[in-house]
């Protein structure tokens, strides 16, 4: 079975991930295909910054404008959120993911047990696509994949939907990369 990690910000994280039972990876600025993280305030920011460049582009909104903006742009290919725009997410927010069925990526590393319980409550009933990334530099930052379920199970999420979020909506994610890019 293939296991997928969706964010590793460093090449050198990538051993203990293997270590950890992942077998693909989405690196930040490397590999085929490469991901790329843009930060962004302003929603003119978003066409402008993203035209152009190659790979699979992820957006942290940072301003409610911004996440409207990407959720309808067809250049963004995932939103990244954490702890620092969780409180911009709000039910248009939600609706507008679920309509042009964006996936979200969750960052563990950088999230409170609040904002995890509140993502799980998306994937229940607005978000299509969700899936929870380490987004390791280093050894201690990986998160393996039993160990994200067992935090989502006990975050409130049943064993089906964490099973689900770790192990197929990454796959899900690889997997409409591949059939758009060959």
């Amino acid at each position: 079975m293939e296991v997928v990690e969706t964010c590793v910000k460093s090449p050198e994280a990538i051993p203990y991930l293997r270590a950890a039972g992942y077998n693909r990876f989405l690196t930040e600025g490397l590999g085929k295909p490469a991901r790329n993280t843009f930060e962004l305030y302003e929603p003119k920011e978003i066409r402008r910054t993203l035209m152009g460049k190659k790979g699979l582009k992820f957006v942290k909104p940072l301003s409610a404008e911004a996440f409207r903006a990407a959720l309808m742009d067809h250049l963004v290919f995932a939103l990244t959120i954490d702890e620092s725009n969780v409180r911009l997410v709000r039910r248009e927010v939600l609706s507008l993911a679920r309509i042009h069925n964006k996936p979200i990526e969750l960052l563990l590393n950088h999230s409170s047990s609040r904002t995890i319980s509140t993502a799980i409550k998306w994937g229940r009933r607005w978000v299509h696509t969700i899936f929870f990334s380490s987004c390791a530099s280093k050894m201690s930052e990986v998160w393996p994949p039993l160990v994200k379920v067992n935090f989502l199970v006990v975050h409130g999420a049943t064993e089906a939907e964490a099973l689900s979020w770790v192990f197929h909506s990454p796959l899900k994610v690889l997997g409409s990369v591949t059939s758009v890019s060959g």
